[in-house]
């Protein structure tokens, strides 16, 4: 079965897949998640309907797609996996690759096709396509404590990450994606309730700054003041005040005798 991509919402699961560890892996890692991989292989493998519904997906561009070999707790998170779901791709110590599912198709032609059999004779069956992709290039480390693991922690396999977790990181951070790039950047990660805070300080003193009308007639009256060659004084609670570019503190030394 294949679905298209649904609108995206606030709890989308996070899976996170480890494409690579060997030279079997690293080859695949290169071959269907560098590379990509394009429409025109996968038609002789797929009914027609799937194709119909990767072309309204994918357009004719190519995609990144990936499997899992099956066993009871690779079923369970794959039949748990939906469209919007967002994949995490490790490889060499590093989240490479982000992007959400797009779709997913039980096929062991196709896989055999893309990535051949394992030591055993199985093959990665459990497949799914992604869609908006994005080259990352983090540390596991860092991201790591932002889901409740330890810095150390090394991802095995095709894991998901606790949904709990997920919730609390985008209550704390927000989009994923996001936080990879200020992480990939170097930058140090902000909370939400943080910056909502600076936020809201910004739009107050922008608040306070707007001239009012009373403003206005004090400059008014401190330019006729100024004409009439007489001192001025400008109250204490209105020298942070301005009008026109005039910071009204600049006439707070002198007054009027």
């Amino acid at each position: 079965m294949i679905g298209v991509p649904m609108s995206l919402g606030n709890q989308r699961k996070v899976f996170l897949v480890v494409a690579g560890g060997n030279a079997s892996a690293q080859r695949h890692f290169e071959d269907t998640i560098q590379r990509k991989r394009t429409l025109e292989e996968v038609r002789r493998f797929l009914p027609s309907q799937e194709i119909e519904n990767l072309e309204k997906i994918y357009h004719g561009s190519n995609f990144i797609v990936w499997g899992a070999v099956p066993g009871p707790m690779n079923e369970s998170r794959w039949e748990k996996m939906t469209p919007g779901d967002v994949v995490l791709i490790y490889n060499n110590g590093r989240i490479r690759f982000a992007g959400e599912i797009a779709a997913k198709v039980r096929n062991k032609e196709l896989a055999r096709y893309f990535w051949s059999e394992n030591d055993t004779g199985g093959t990665w069956e459990l497949m799914y396509f992604i869609v908006n992709d994005e080259r990352t290039d983090v540390p596991i480390e860092k991201l790591n404590p932002l889901f409740g693991y330890q810095a150390h922690y090394r991802p095995q396999g095709f894991s998901m990450i606790n949904e709990e977790a997920v919730v609390r990181f985008a209550q704390s951070y927000g989009d994923i994606l996001g936080v990879l790039k200020t992480l990939e950047r170097g930058e140090e990660l902000i909370h939400i309730p943080a910056r909502n805070a600076a936020i809201s300080a910004r739009i107050d003193e922008h608040i306070e700054r707007v001239p009012t009308e009373h403003d206005e007639m004090q400059w008014r009256l401190i330019r006729l003041g100024q004409l009439a060659k007489c001192d001025v004084w400008v109250p204490r609670n209105d020298q942070p005040k301005h009008y026109d570019g005039h910071q009204f503190r600049d006439f707070r030394a002198t007054r009027i005798s």
